[in-house]
């Protein structure tokens, strides 16, 4: 009898493992935004419900080092309440006016830190947010994932040097900051991640080797590029030029696979803003998916749109008084269409573009065209979801446009 109850005990935990593993693979997310949160805790809440409710899964936001000195408060209540709504955080370490390699801009020498000094400071924010009850902030908040620095790639962020040169420093200081971040991080959070500091789109003179060849590819989990053009120059940039590749290549010949995010993309700030108003609203929506299925095709795992609850610029999903814009709306039919997906066909032929998720035992297909022509997928009777949410069901062949629309099996 003592067997029996242990076998049936057996196949109880099997059972038991198998459903929370399936859980954990449906709900592993693909969207997030970027965004700065006001201090109200109103506003935090209303905020991340806002990203529930459209299926976005990871916010990233800055932590930089002066502010945080100041007041540790805010990030302390961001982080908490994300962790109690089951929001994803990248938090991105930035030195702000603070600067610790020697081609840094710095407005003046009190400005001028260590990389010692930036160790221990990342040292002591690893340790307030990985939630072990030592040295913790209240409640405990967790972060498991950091990035270090942003767009190392060019002369504004990281190195502030837009008043004396057009190229940034030189990939091995960088990688100085990397590694001492790194290490910083990984003795409190062996498990965390860090991202790597977003490359540009372009890779400015091979930035991503010279960051490799200095062995730099030991201090980083995920690499990140940020992606702005105008979706013609989108498409080449990811399609033609097939960029996503080339980064690949580069860490292939250093024996490296990591996985690759892209964490700020957007329209483009000359796609919009001529049109009239519904207009506007409608290619914003249109470009949305098209930006996030093109980028997927190409094997990144998560993408971040750049602007969320930003007020007063092109693109956001948001008004300034969080209320949805049109594109919120597309946004939250597309992560209900392909959250969770395990797989991405690009079936594209010529002006007619295609592309197969595959969301547990189903299929959804993204489909647009250059101009107005009909599509066949083989599926005979169709179920068509378009950008706004309307449906319906129609025989194949059917009509396709340049909005793009989710296509399933009738049925």
């Amino acid at each position: 009898m003592g067997e029996r109850l242990k076998k049936i005990c057996f196949f109880l935990f099997l059972f038991w493992a198998m459903i929370c593993f399936n859980e954990a693979k449906a709900s592993d997310p693909h969207f997030g935004v970027l965004g700065h949160f006001q201090d109200s805790e109103s506003y935090i809440k209303k905020d991340l419900n806002l990203m529930k409710e459209a299926g976005i899964a990871w916010r990233r936001f800055n932590l930089k080092w002066s502010s945080y000195e100041k007041d540790k408060a805010h990030l302390d209540k961001v982080i908490l309440e994300a962790n109690r709504q089951k929001i994803n955080v990248l938090v991105m370490i930035i030195m702000g006016e603070y600067s610790v390699v020697p081609e840094q801009g710095v407005k003046n020498n009190k400005f001028r830190k260590t990389i010692q000094d930036f160790e221990k400071f990342v040292a002591e924010v690893s340790e307030r947010y990985d939630g072990n009850s030592v040295k913790d902030a209240p409640n405990s908040p967790v972060v498991t994932h950091w990035q270090i620095e942003n767009e190392e790639t060019g002369p504004v962020h990281f190195w502030k040097r837009e008043k004396f040169s057009k190229l940034p420093g030189p990939a091995a200081q960088y990688v100085e900051v990397l590694k001492s971040a790194y290490k910083a991080i990984k003795a409190n959070q062996p498990d965390a991640k860090v991202v790597l500091g977003g490359l540009g789109g372009y890779d400015r003179n091979n930035y991503l080797d010279g960051i490799l060849r200095a062995d730099g590819g030991k201090y980083f989990d995920i690499l990140d590029f940020h992606i702005y053009q105008n979706f013609p120059s989108f498409w080449h940039v990811i399609k033609v030029e097939r960029k996503v590749n080339q980064f690949r290549d580069i860490m292939k010949r250093y024996g490296l696979s990591k996985p690759i995010w892209s964490t700020e993309m957007t329209t483009g700030q000359s796609a919009l803003g001529k049109k009239a108003q519904a207009d506007e609203e409608k290619i914003l929506s249109e470009l949305v998916v098209k930006r996030y299925v093109v980028l997927f095709s190409e094997g990144v795992e998560k993408a971040f749109w750049q602007y969320f609850d930003t007020p007063k610029v092109v693109g956001g999903l948001l008004n300034p008084d969080l209320s949805p814009r049109l594109a919120f709306k597309t946004y939250g039919i597309m992560t209900g269409k392909l959250n969770g997906f395990s797989s991405v066909e690009d079936l594209s032929k010529g002006g007619l573009k295609v592309f197969k998720f595959r969301i547990d035992n189903k299929e959804v297909f993204v489909v647009w065209a250059d101009q107005n022509q009909t599509a066949d997928l083989g599926l005979g009777k169709v179920h068509i979801t378009d950008i706004f949410g309307k449906t319906s069901d129609v025989n194949s062949p059917f009509p396709v446009n340049r909005s793009p629309i989710f296509v399933e099996r009738a049925g």
